[in-house]
């Protein structure tokens, strides 16, 4: 074997063409792979030898192949190249044999891919300054390909700045535990950088086995497809092995929004596009810990809890059921009812009003019945108020004699001519001027009715017979009466 790599190369571009066994076509690349020219037109020729090897390869041979492209990356990690971007589809073709593994081995090159890929980050961030950032991609004609995004930070910036790159964001405070500060800080000058990667794998999920193999099947493994697009987290301490586990710390991370698919949701339901992680322990995809949030070309996934020292993450569509709309508020209705409302209440005061004001006022016998309330409203009269009446002196015969009532018949008239005649009058002039009697007179006209004596200020209604179609022969007076005696005035 020649240690001419690129004889090498050159031979197997030839032999390869004529479909012949590959085993020893594999072994002669990986002689070739181990004294390879590193510059940008060698590792472009070495990645052109290793697809034509992987094409339709087994998973034996990818894993081959793979080892070679391992010591590549090791070398180039010591002397950089630019050419490195070359290899993006050397390890793009190694995950798509993979893929073919029967299930007994799917998780075991697994683990052999996400080592390769972070050789290939380690490769690219050779190549990258402090506070740089380095973004290589592989895309076919399918749009299925490989990205790969790295970045370098102080270890001194991380408690005060944080992290965000590449749509990744960790909060300063995700940096301030003790013992992740003092891991941090324990090497010191010797190791001041921390580097972040996001492996993307476009419309090609790596774990696609994931369904057939979990503990328990879920909703959310059966809808990460096996074209789904995953982006793997890691961030490590300078170029070393050693990976920063990223168990309870909280971060947010953006990935693209994925194209929608192609069968129509169920009756009832809408697609929402929805993050998940994957869980190495239970090997299934789960959204428990996450919260989703849609934007317009990308979805922020928000972890406060990851699991190991590389987190996947990827984006499908679930079906979510219509969320029910409220039926927007008829303002007129509305007014109306207020209205109505209001007016009830109204009028349940005013009647309660009515019935308190019945409860409270007097029975009033005095007060007429309504036939007879036009009748008499026209006799219906004010007596001024009385003055108080002050008697002149008189002798003690006179007052006595004036101290005792006086009535017409208290007199006996004189004998003589006519006195029968008047007695009978008297007696009729009596009747019309006596007081009423307690008893409820019969119907008709009758006397006046004479209330008894008002107090200073207060109105009385005096009752008066109107009917003169009997007028009386009497005298207006009774000291007109002859034979009267002489009544000393007051």
């Amino acid at each position: 074997v020649s240690n001419n790599a690129e004889i090498i190369l050159s031979m197997l571009d030839a032999t390869l063409t004529e479909q012949v066994d590959t085993s020893k076509e594999v072994q002669a690349f990986a002689t070739a792979a181990s004294i390879a020219d590193l510059s940008e037109t060698g590792l472009c020729r070495l990645s052109r030898v290793a697809n034509n090897l992987l094409a339709d390869a087994t998973p034996a041979t990818a894993e081959s192949i793979s080892g070679a492209v391992s010591t590549v990356l090791a070398d180039i990690v010591q002397i950089p190249s630019v050419g490195v971007n070359r290899l993006l589809s050397v390890v793009f073709s190694v995950a798509t044999s993979y893929s073919a593994a029967e299930l007994d081995e799917v998780i075991l090159r697994t683990q052999q891919l996400n080592s390769l890929a972070m050789e290939l980050g380690n490769a690219i961030l050779a190549t990258v300054s402090v506070h740089g950032s380095q973004n290589l991609s592989y895309v076919d004609a399918t749009g299925r390909g490989l990205q790969v995004y790295v970045a370098k930070k102080r270890v001194r910036d991380l408690p005060y700045d944080g992290i965000s790159v590449g749509g990744l964001r960790m909060p300063d405070y995700a940096f301030q535990t003790a013992p992740l500060l003092s891991y941090l800080l324990e090497v010191g000058p010797a190791c001041s950088t921390v580097e972040v990667q996001l492996t993307t794998w476009l419309k090609s999920n790596p774990y696609s086995w994931a369904n057939n193999v979990s503990n328990e099947s879920t909703h959310v493994a059966t809808l990460v497809t096996t074209d789904a697009t995953v982006v793997v987290l890691e961030i490590r301490h300078c170029l070393s092995q050693e990976i920063l586990n990223l168990t309870n710390r909280q971060l947010t991370l953006s990935l693209p929004l994925p194209d929608m698919p192609t069968e129509p949701p169920p009756s009832g339901y809408l697609y929402e596009a929805t993050c998940a992680v994957f869980d190495p322990d239970k090997l299934q995809w789960t959204r428990q810990g996450l919260r989703s949030k849609q934007l317009q070309e990308t979805v922020e996934c928000t972890v406060a809890s990851g699991n190991g020292v590389a987190i996947p993450f990827t984006v499908f569509y679930m079906p979510m059921p219509v969320p029910e709309e409220d039926e927007p508020v008829n303002v007129g209705i509305m007014v109306v009812a207020i209205i109505v409302f209001f007016l009830c209440l109204g009028a349940v005061a005013w009647s309660n009003g009515q019935k308190g004001a019945d409860k409270v006022a007097p029975e009033d016998d005095s007060i007429a019945p309504p036939e007879k309330a036009e009748e008499s409203a026209s006799a219906v009269q004010e007596v001024p108020e009385a003055s108080p009446v002050v008697p002149d002196p008189v002798a003690p015969a006179e007052l006595a004699e004036a101290s005792v009532p006086v009535e017409p018949q208290a007199s006996v008239p004189r004998s003589g001519p006519g006195n029968e005649a008047i007695e009978a009058h008297f007696q009729d002039w009596e009747k019309e001027v006596s007081p009423k009697s307690t008893t409820t007179p019969a119907a008709g006209p009758g006397p006046p009715e004479v209330a008894s004596s008002p107090a200073p200020g207060q109105s009385v209604e005096v009752r008066v017979d109107t009917n003169d179609s009997a007028p009386s022969n009497l005298p207006r007076h009774p000291e007109d009466l002859p034979g009267q005696p002489d009544v000393p005035e007051r």
